[in-house]
């Protein structure tokens, strides 16, 4: 009687299953053998081949357990149609889930190949760097009564953005910095009308921050390590700017790479690189 079945671990090695997951699949009704010998042995029909390649097809799929067997006991064309259809949707939903993560991820490793080659160079020296259009959502600094701007102002603000960032279910990392506004470089408050900034894909709409776009051009950069209220750096590189026959164009951009939470000493330092719009003086 044997010779005309299959064995269990026959059945599992030519699914590519193991014997475990057989008696499992046994023990939960979904397949169960046609024999049971006296010493134990499971033995399966050559018939039941096609229904096993169909439980491990769906499987395959992601089609969880519970609903393959409530699928196969009562399986038919129209049925199998609308299982096929919802998985499809269900995949659809997980690869554009998978998409967000990966162009999170890409913006993390920017923000970490950039600091980790920068902090091996000279981070006195500007340099001149050519930048596309980049998108962000922005929000005016919280100031106190007084109108100063320190770092829980910054913080605060940051904080309200990265809210606006999770509503729309986006990952905490894409970069994000400071903007201090052009019309305030020169004045007492430099950070009058600045603010917080996160960037966002480039076709993204319906935040409650501000939507910004930071124009293609040139601009002036240099790396700067310390507060983000903090403008000693700012106010050297735009004097190297005017002395290098430039012009400040426009708003000047504090992209972090690096937060206080790599400051092991004080917690309280960032890393990161100014960016300066200029044009040559005519």
């Amino acid at each position: 009687m044997h010779e005309n079945l299959i064995s269990i671990s026959d059945m599992a090695k030519l699914h590519g299953l193991t014997r475990p997951t057989l008696l499992y699949y046994d023990s939960i009704r979904l397949f169960s053998p046609v024999y049971v010998a006296d010493n134990g042995y499971r033995y399966y029909s050559r018939i039941q081949i096609p229904l096993l390649r169909e439980i491990c097809f769906l499987k395959s799929l992601g089609v969880s357990l519970k609903d393959i067997q409530k699928h196969i006991s009562q399986r038919n064309p129209e049925a199998e149609l609308q299982l096929l259809v919802e998985q499809e949707g269900k995949i659809e939903r997980e690869l554009q889930e998978l998409g967000r993560k990966r162009l999170a991820l890409q913006q993390r490793l920017y923000m970490y190949k950039e600091a980790v080659i920068a902090v091996s160079q000279p981070q006195e020296t500007p340099f001149i760097r050519h930048y596309k259009p980049r998108s962000i959502i922005f929000h005016p600094f919280q100031a106190s009564e007084t109108g100063d701007i320190d770092r829980q102002n910054i913080h605060l603000t940051a904080m309200g953005l990265w809210r606006d960032l999770y509503s729309h279910e986006f990952l905490p990392a894409y970069s994000f910095g400071t903007i201090l506004k052009k019309e305030s470089l020169l004045t007492e408050k430099p950070l009058k009308d600045g603010g917080c900034y996160i960037r966002i894909p480039i076709e993204s709409t319906g935040f409650e921050s501000t939507l910004v776009t930071l124009p293609e051009g040139t601009y002036v950069c240099q790396y700067k390590r310390g507060r983000p209220n903090d403008v000693t750096v700012l106010n050297r590189l735009l004097g190297w700017i005017e002395k290098e026959g430039y012009e400040v164009c426009g708003d000047v951009v504090d992209a972090c790479f690096l937060d206080t939470t790599f400051d092991e000493e004080l917690h309280d330092e960032v890393f990161s690189m100014l960016q300066v719009p200029v044009k040559r003086v005519e």
